[in-house]
Order: structure tokens, then sequence, then C-alpha cells
């Protein structure tokens, strides 16, 4: 009779030892905990609702992070998580955000070898065309820049046409950087636009540059519109072109 028992005695102590380990992953309420419950009982009672506790965790983490290494690491875990599509967009727009942070070259390449046919390739791609096309024809002058009254700074610059056509649209990007070089945020200035596309250009922007010929450039704006970690002087700015347009020969 005794060994009649046995059996089911075993049942109910192997249920016990699960009911305890998931009971301690719900108390604490981690990743780690869940993981360890999953991997000792990987079909058990409790182990749908474990992993869709362990994916909402580990989205949480990554949406925090908000990361493209981030995103892909929840991908890693979760290829058919409840969140797997949106953390794919992420990790493309994030990978795309870091690029433009750093804004060099080997950024923008680096992520065209991960996303080759993403959403945002051709924007890395008309990025990387314009950052050839840019000093062919643009030269920048010296950046002075100044902090005037009520919190605002000013900074003069020139935009020189230095190519053989004439230069029909271009947008002055204005980059502040940190200590290290790299972009914190941008701020936008149409230098040469056409008076029908672009309505809030400054009034002298809306002649063609032509080639031989310089622009000079004042832009005003409050310290409310600087990163906070950016250092006020022409050091950590940077100046490139967002858009540009030339003429046909």
């Amino acid at each position: 009779m005794r060994m009649l028992w046995l059996p089911t005695l075993i049942l109910i102590l192997a249920g016990c030892g699960e009911y305890s380990l998931y009971t301690e992953a719900k108390t604490s309420n981690t990743p780690e905990a869940y993981r360890a419950y999953l991997e000792k009982y990987p079909d058990g009672v409790n182990a749908e609702e474990a992993r869709g506790l362990l994916d909402s965790l580990d989205w949480d983490i990554a949406t925090t992070a908000d990361t493209s290494t981030a995103y892909e690491l929840y991908l890693e875990q979760h290829p058919d998580g409840a969140h797997a599509d949106a953390a794919r967009d992420q990790a493309e727009s994030a990978a795309m955000r870091e690029a433009e942070r750093v804004g060099d070259r080997a950024a923008f390449e680096g992520f065209l070898a991960r996303y080759p046919e993403g959403a945002l390739a051709d924007r890395a791609r008309n990025t990387l065309a314009l950052m050839e096309l840019v000093p062919k024809h643009v030269q920048f002058g010296e950046v002075e820049l100044a902090e005037g009254e009520r919190a605002r700074f000013t900074l003069e610059t020139s935009v020189e046409n230095i190519g053989d056509v004439e230069i029909t649209g271009a947008r002055l990007a204005v980059a502040f950087l940190d200590d290290a070089g790299a972009i914190l945020g941008r701020k936008m200035q149409w230098v040469v636009a056409d008076r029908e596309a672009v309505a809030d250009a400054p009034e002298d922007a809306y002649d063609v540059l032509k080639a031989g010929k310089s622009r000079a450039v004042h832009m005003e704006f409050p310290k409310s519109q600087t990163p906070d970690a950016w250092t006020a002087d022409a050091a950590h700015v940077r100046l490139d072109l967002s858009e540009l347009e030339l003429a046909e020969k």
C-alpha cells in the first residue's frame, strides 16, 4: 500500500517545488527569477504566464535604455515576443539616432551594414551622398558665438559657394557638440531658399548663391533651445548642411 502512494507523493512534492520557485519569482518580479523558474520548469503549470511576465519585463528594460543594442537584445531573447515588431522598428530608429549623434561617415556606413533594407536606409544613403557633395561646393567661415541679452545666443558665420554651379537651396545645420565631439542636438536655418517652397527663411536667403560668392549667416536662439550638457563656445559647434540643392549645369 505504501508503494502505491509513493508516485503520488513524489508528484505532490514536485508540484510544491515548482509552486515555491514560482512564488519566489513572482515576489521578486525580476527577469533573472523568471528565467530561473523557466530553466527548471520549461513546461511547468505556470510556464506560459512566466514567459509573458518575462517578456514584459525585458521590454520595459529595452524601452528604458532606448538603444539599438537594447532592442536587439530583446529580439534575441524574444524573437516571437509580444513586442517583437515594435522592437524591430525601435531598434532601427535608435540606431539612426545613434548614427546622427556621432555624425560621421563611419557611423552611417555602420547603420547601413546593420539595416541595409530598413525603413531608414534611404535616409542614411542620402546623408552619405550629402557628405560627399558638400565639401565640393560649400565652405564655411569661422564661427563667432556670443551670449546676448535675455539669455540668447547669437552665431555669426558665412557660407561660400566654392563649386562651379549656383546653389539654389541650402539648409545650415549647427551641431552642438559634447567634449568628445558627439552631437548633442542641432539647430537648423535656411541660408539659400526658394521663396515659394520655404516661407520661414531669413529674407536674405531667397536669392541663389552664385559660384564664387559667399553669404553672411546670422542666427539667434535662446538658451532653452540648446542641450543642457552643451558648453557654449565655438569649439563645441560644428557646421554642416542638412540639405543642398544645385542648379543644373
